[in-house]
């Protein structure tokens, strides 16, 4: 299932206020047969998993348009998802979570003549309470694009995308020790 709904306010000539809200819900039925060995006995079975993903975005921007060649958005995103596993009908509570996360945005266009475009956009997330353990991040991301028409049916499209994510290893530390005991070995007199 998809929703996708969208408004903008015109506050004034210059300034309009966008609004924006999708939800998506989507999830897997599945069912599996299992045989193991423990403590020498074999043991048989099926499994049912019911997977339930829900994800909500809203996006609230501020759009300024200054002079006719020139348009800057700005303004947030907000993430709401919902990952529900079910086993044999019953909720597990470990592969199941549910993540908020809140992004700024800023994007630039201008245009100074009908020939050529300039875009920037500019985002930075950070995903404290991702879905795995190990991916807490800041994600900043930036993304450059120019368009250029040298004839009236050519157009030549370049951009490019950096990207800088860094990992918070922080948040899950975990101190492993281990017991082990070394026996020095003894060499043979040569």
């Amino acid at each position: 299932h998809i929703l996708d709904q969208g408004a903008t306010v015109k506050i004034r000539d210059w300034w309009h206020l966008l609004m924006d809200y999708r939800y998506t819900h989507s999830g897997t039925q599945s069912v599996g047969d299992f045989k193991t060995v423990a403590d020498g006995s074999l043991t048989a079975g099926e499994a049912e998993l019911d997977w339930k993903l829900r994800y909500h975005q809203t996006e609230l921007n501020f759009e300024f348009i200054p002079m006719t060649a020139l348009t800057v958005r700005t303004g947030l995103r907000y993430w709401h998802r919902e990952v529900e596993e079910r086993e044999e009908g019953v909720v597990e509570t470990y592969p199941s979570a549910t993540i908020n996360t809140v992004t700024p945005l800023l994007n630039v266009y201008y245009r100074p003549s009908n020939r050529f475009t300039l875009r920037g956009d500019f985002s930075s997330t950070t995903d404290g309470t991702s879905y795995t353990r190990i991916s807490p991040r800041t994600d900043v991301r930036s993304r450059l694009s120019t368009r250029i028409q040298p004839i009236e049916s050519v157009w030549i499209e370049s951009s490019i995308t950096l990207r800088n994510r860094r990992y918070d290893l922080s948040r899950d530390r975990k101190s492993t020790r281990l017991n082990s005991s070394h026996i020095p070995l003894s060499r043979m007199p040569s």
